[in-house]
């Protein structure tokens, strides 16, 4: 179970052996769901889908290790206060 107010991106890569093929997690970011609405740069249609999409600055995105860290210290405590007492934007 992840901490509240914490948003998980995973690239999942499709690896070919034939006859078959396997997805495989290649990396992981996250951020928290206030650092994500203010790294919102657009909110646009993709070509080719009937439904919108989120354009967020790369800097919003905290790499796996800083995740580890973030459980180990507990640091999204105060996220989950936060989530408690403020409204979230939501797309």
């Amino acid at each position: 179970m992840r901490p509240s107010g914490v948003r998980l991106s995973v690239q999942i890569n499709d690896d070919y052996l034939p006859p078959t093929r396997r997805s495989v997690a290649k990396d992981l970011w996250w951020t928290d769901v206030w650092t994500l609405d203010e790294a919102r740069k657009a909110v646009r249609q993709r070509r080719g889908e009937d439904k919108r999409a989120g354009y967020y600055k790369p800097s919003a995105f905290r790499t796996r290790e800083a995740f580890v860290q973030e459980l180990r210290t507990e640091g999204y405590a105060g996220l989950r206060e936060r989530l408690r007492t403020n409204k979230i934007s939501l797309i």
